[in-house]
Formats: structure tokens, C-alpha cells, sequence
């Protein structure tokens, strides 16, 4: 049996049941009997505009799976349990152009080939992207958080009257979504569209904080394969938010309205989100990579150990700013590649990451809430929570993991340079 055989057969055997399958949503084309009556007796266009018009987010089914992408680095060695896997490296790093459709909810496994590369199971094929403004982006997370947005958006729209109290998969404990009835006056005045998709988006983000934590305080996917590795890794949140925003165009332009038109337009809004970064050539994205090797990650490291990767990356907004190579890490030629390819110096792109609608605070709409798992709450960073939690008291969390961090990696661990 080959390695590629042999963690195959592993981490197949250990990932969430029904990986791969195809999920399939559709809005109805033709009219309801409600939409004749409306248009038989609504007075006016304008209102036979509000009565008519579709809401790009149909019903779609809660996700389920994960995409275990990607440890940063390249070329990355690993073991299972105490056994070196020789021969075997990982190598993350991908062109747009190498990148495979998009499939809601996919599961993906990560295996290595008989060449010694990484690979993935699935027609995904997720990786890291280097780019000028936005550094690495990791197709897993946009992908992920593009999903989480558009079910959240679809579970929310039609009770914001009402509110829903609701409860996704566990990770690290139970994780409860409670949105709270909108207040009628906003209602009256602002789009329910526009609404329902702030509130996904302020979740999603949320949600992807805590996988964060969550994985820094030993939970993972797989018992076998920690992820404390990847945990607030240098590209994350920014891809994260990525991810958010392009669900949020989809669903604005009505393009979920079924399952193959929202996997389409998650592939061509990725691809014109990253144009806008401004890609590299994958030669300037392996030494810019390269150059970042002994600060930001270390090859020298097998994983899943932690220490694979040095820096962490804890911007969780208003504001989410990409980490780029910090100018006194590049070579000579990296600089020059970087000139000719970005332009002139890069200069990140941050991206706004919203609190309020309409003036009002998102977090008095919504809330996130976790109760811990038995082996979470005996971390230390969450001593004095009682085991429950919500997406308020991640902030206390997070120095926390800040502090830890520095104590494992060094004074600069919590910065890029």
C-alpha cells in the first residue's frame, strides 16, 4: 500500500459520513396561485413590484461537511502519530486556473501522491492563491464561508418577523444561532433581502472566529489529525470574509436560486474578486511563500505539530487586513518578480467587515452561542464562562489565545513582521 493508499484509507474513514455528495436546491420558475391574485388585485405597480419581486435566497439545506484546506506552506512534511511519513510533502499552492468548480457543501480530503505532492479527493482541488493586495487566500475558507452565508441568509429571511432560535453541527460543543423578532419600524423602511444577509454575513463571520478558537484549543475534524496548526493562520479571516462578501453579491443578484446557478457563481465571482487582488505567477507566489519559511510557518516542522505554523493572524474586524510579505523578508528577486507582477510596492486591500444595519447593532439581532464540549472547557482559556459562551465573550478568548501564542512563538507571534 502506498502513503497516498494509506491516508486515503485514514482520513476517508475519519471525515464526516456522506462526503461528496451533490446537494440540490431550486426556486419554482413559474407563478403561484398568490402571485395571480397579486396581480389581479394589486392597485399598483410599485406595490406589484414588492409582491412580485424574487429574493435570490430560496430554502436550502443546512451544511454538514468540511474542507480540510490549507495548512500554510508548501512543500509540508507530515507524520501519523509519532511515524515520519518520508517521501511525503504537501504542496498547497495553486493558480486560479488549477482551481476546480465549486460544489456546495463539499467535503474534501486532503492526500498525498505517489509523486510526494499533495492532492485533494474531490474535484475542488482547494490551495493557496498568492496575490499583490490580498496575499494568500485559502479557497477552502471562501468557499466555506461563502456556503455558511448563503444558508444562514436563506434560514433567516423568512422569519425575521418572528425570530428562529436554531442549531447547527457541532464543533467544539453544541453552536445555537438565536435571531431575535425585527423591530417592525426597520422592517417598513429597509429591504428584507439586504437585511437577512447582514445577519448571515455578522454570523458567518462568527461562526468562522470560533472554528478558529475552536481549533486552537484542540478540537479538530478528525481525533487522529489536530488542527492547532492552521488556527488563526496568517490568511484565514481575511479569506473568510472573502468568502462572505461574495455569497452576499450572489444572493443580491439572485443567482442561488438554485444550486448549480449559486456553484457557477461562486466560481466566477472568485474569479473576478481575485483578478481584482491581482494574482501572481505561481513562481512568485512559491518564493514569496519561501521567504516567510523560519517566521510565519516552519519547514523544518511535521504536521499536524503546531509549531508548522509561527504567526497568527488575529484581525477580526471592523476592519480585516491581508498579511503581505513584509519587505525585510524578501530577496532581491522577490521584490523585483512582486514590481513587475503587482505593479509597484503592494499595498493591502483591507475589507470592511460590518457591525451595524442601518444604525442598529447587529449583535442585538443575533447571537451566537456555544456550550462547550467536555474537553474545551477545561481549557484555560475559557475558564470562568461556566461552559457557555457567545460570540461577546470571543474577544476575551482571543487575548487569551494571543497571550498563549506569544508564550509558544515568541513576542512577535501576533504580527506579520
Amino acid at each position: 500500500m502506498t502513503v497516498r493508499d494509506f491516508l486515503a484509507v485514514l482520513l476517508v474513514a475519519s471525515i464526516t459520513s456522506g462526503c461528496g455528495l451533490t446537494i440540490a436546491w431550486r426556486t419554482p420558475d413559474t407563478p403561484t396561485r398568490e402571485n395571480a391574485a397579486s396581480v389581479l388585485l394589486t392597485p399598483s405597480v410599485e406595490e406589484l413590484f414588492q409582491h412580485l419581486q424574487r429574493t435570490g435566497i430560496p430554502n436550502i439545506p443546512m451544511r454538514t461537511h468540511v474542507r480540510p484546506c490549507c495548512a500554510f506552506g508548501h512543500g509540508l512534511k507530515a507524520r501519523l502519530g509519532l511515524l515520519p511519513l518520508p517521501g511525503f510533502s504537501i504542496g498547497n499552492i495553486k493558480l486560479v486556473s488549477e482551481i476546480g468548480s465549486h460544489r456546495y457543501d463539499s467535503g474534501l480530503v486532503m492526500v498525498g501522491s505517489d509523486q510526494g505532492q499533495g492532492d485533494f479527493l474531490g474535484d475542488e482541488r482547494n490551495g493557496l492563491i498568492f496575490t499583490c493586495r490580498g496575499g494568500f487566500i485559502d479557497t477552502a475558507h471562501v468557499r466555506d464561508y461563502s456556503d455558511w452565508t448563503i444558508y444562514l441568509a436563506a434560514r433567516i429571511f423568512p422569519h425575521l418577523e418572528t425570530g428562529i432560535v436554531f442549531d447547527l453541527p457541532d464543533e467544539g460543543g453544541r453552536r445555537r444561532i438565536t435571531v431575535a423578532p425585527v423591530d417592525p419600524e426597520i422592517l417598513a423602511n429597509h429591504e428584507r433581502v439586504s437585511l437577512a444577509l447582514s445577519m448571515a454575513g455578522w454570523l458567518s463571520f462568527r461562526l468562522s472566529v470560533w472554528h478558529e478558537i475552536a481549533t486552537w484549543a484542540g478540537w479538530s475534524w478528525s481525533p487522529s489529525f489536530p488542527e492547532k496548526d492552521s488556527a488563526f493562520s496568517p490568511e484565514d479571516l481575511y479569506s473568510n470574509l472573502v468568502g462572505i462578501k461574495i455569497a452576499t453579491a450572489i444572493a443580491l443578484e439572485r443567482s442561488a436560486r438554485s444550486a448549480s446557478l449559486y456553484d457557477r457563481s461562486v466560481d466566477a465571482w472568485f474569479r473576478e474578486v481575485v483578478q481584482f487582488l491581482r494574482p501572481t505567477s505561481k513562481s512568485t507566489a512559491i518564493a514569496a511563500m519561501d521567504a516567510l519559511d523560519g517566521v510565519w510557518w516552519d519547514s523544518t516542522v511535521r504536521l499536524p505539530d503546531a509549531a508548522a505554523v509561527r504567526r497568527r493572524n488575529f484581525s477580526v474586524g471592523p476592519e480585516v487586513e491581508p498579511w503581505l510579505v513584509p519587505d525585510k523578508l524578501k530577496k532581491d528577486s522577490l521584490r523585483e518578480d512582486l514590481k513587475e507582477e503587482c505593479g509597484r510596492q503592494p499595498a493591502p486591500l483591507p475589507l470592511p467587515n460590518s457591525e451595524v444595519f442601518s444604525g442598529s447593532k447587529l449583535e442585538d439581532m443575533a447571537r451566537l452561542e456555544i456550550v462547550l464540549d467536555d474537553m474545551l472547557a477545561q481549557k484555560a482559556i475559557f475558564s470562568g464562562f461556566d461552559g457557555t459562551l457567545t460570540q461577546a465573550d470571543f474577544g476575551r478568548v482571543i487575548a487569551a489565545i494571543q497571550i498563549e501564542n506569544r508564550e509558544l512563538f515568541g513576542p512577535r507571534a501576533n504580527r506579520p513582521d
